[in-house]
């Protein structure tokens, strides 16, 4: 982890900062969740390399400071398949299994966006609709969520908190009782 947290600085400090944030968030949801040690660890650890792919994203895009155009937005958005995959070996199959849905929890989902997309009528397995990594992936994502609209981007002022509040209740479409624990 702390291999990958070092790239993730030379690579992007914003992004770096971005996964700290986000890891002390999700540690702070577990507890208040009274969720087991092992799985607040998890958490933890899964905030910190959540944004793990975005080392395969030009830092000129993470950087932009204007609208991303298509395929730069499809570049951002591929970033969590591309940390599933930096993140392939037994050591990190939990992580994996928590990141690769951190954006899959809002009206704008992906990578899987409830469609196959070799079969536009068959929809897939959405991966919160099982098992505990639900839940993990749901305070995962209301972490990233509150932080990235809390703080101020290259691309974006900081959001006030009723603005951040807002934003929570019409883009999140997990469980609102993570909303109001990560605004209080």
């Amino acid at each position: 982890i702390k291999r990958y947290l070092k790239q993730l600085e030379q690579h992007h400090k914003e992004t770096y900062e971005h996964s700290l944030r986000v890891a002390s968030i999700c540690r702070n949801l577990g507890e208040v969740n009274s969720l087991v040690q092992l799985d607040i660890t998890l958490l933890y650890n899964s905030g910190l390399l959540h944004d793990i792919g975005k080392l395969k994203v030009s830092t000129k895009i993470l950087s932009k400071a204007g609208n991303l155009t298509e395929s730069e937005r499809r570049m951002i958005d591929g970033h969590v398949r591309k940390g599933f995959l930096i993140l392939e070996g037994n050591f990190f199959e939990e992580i994996r299994e928590v990141i690769v849905g951190h954006h899959e929890f809002s009206r704008k989902p992906y990578p899987r966006n409830g469609k196959d997309r070799r079969d536009k009528s068959r929809e897939l397995e959405r991966r919160y609709d099982c098992n505990n990594f639900s839940m993990l992936g749901q305070i995962l994502a209301v972490s990233d969520i509150y932080d990235a609209l809390s703080m101020a981007r290259a691309y974006k002022p900081a959001l006030s908190r009723s603005d951040v509040e807002t934003q929570f209740r019409e883009d999140f479409t997990g469980d609102s009782k993570y909303i109001n624990q990560v605004l209080r």
